[in-house]
């Protein structure tokens, strides 16, 4: 595992923790379930970029990387806990480009 600063973990442990309260008040809304959902993903896509795509962040590279690093262990972390894989999902919608520009 790669050696990532605390704050960023602690960071995103809450703002995981967050978003699964915001994701569930999404998702109750009946009417417009996949609108409201994807208003919630772009609201943590700017708190990792600072902006809406990483494209238009004005934030340190190494800064993004290490914070989506933070986002995808914590996501896989309780995804492992909990043994629901879908939860795997929020660090693919949140960070899944800057994810793929690590790893490519």
């Amino acid at each position: 595992m790669v050696h990532l600063p605390v704050a960023y973990m602690d960071m995103w442990k809450a703002l995981h923790e967050q978003y699964k309260d915001d994701i569930t008040t999404a998702f109750d809304n009946n009417y417009n379930r996949k609108h409201e959902a994807a208003k919630v993903i772009q609201v943590y896509k700017e708190k990792l970029y600072g902006a809406a795509e990483i494209v238009y962040s004005t934030k340190n590279l190494i800064e993004i990387y290490n914070e989506v690093l933070a986002l995808y262990h914590v996501t896989y972390g309780y995804a492992a806990k909990t043994q629901e894989v879908h939860e795997c999902g929020f660090a693919w919608k949140v960070g899944g480009e800057a994810l793929m520009r690590l790893y490519t």
